[in-house]
């Protein structure tokens, strides 16, 4: 088992070492590759053809003239987040969040609350 896992890490280290060199030899080993009558030299220069667009101007920036208005938050309404008692036919059978004596303690709590303030 363990030569096996051996032989499986060398030859994945060969093969990384051997991806290296041809990619940091990739000019040599494609000119060996072509054959040339002695034209081609190691110094060879591309020309690269590019499109250009001419853009339109940036719109200006916003100047002081222009009023801006403030941002307001909605109203919340007071209750928001509250334990609300609602009749026995609207209230599920099974309540799959709290149970019912924790609701009703929930509620107890909010009453005394109330009375507190």
């Amino acid at each position: 088992m363990h030569h096996y896992l051996g032989s499986g890490v060398l030859f994945s280290i060969v093969l990384l070492l051997l991806f290296w060199f041809v990619t940091f030899n990739w000019d040599d080993v494609a000119s060996a590759g072509r054959r040339s009558s002695g034209k081609g030299s190691p110094g060879d220069s591309y020309e690269l053809v590019t499109a250009m667009v001419q853009l339109a101007p940036p719109p200006p920036l916003l100047s002081a003239s222009v009023a801006v208005s403030p941002v307001t938050r909605p109203a919340v309404s007071s209750n928001a987040g509250k334990v609300a008692m609602v009749s026995e036919d609207q209230a599920p059978l099974a309540l799959p969040y709290a149970m019912q004596s924790e609701i009703k303690q929930e509620l107890r709590n909010q009453e005394a609350g109330k009375r507190h303030t």
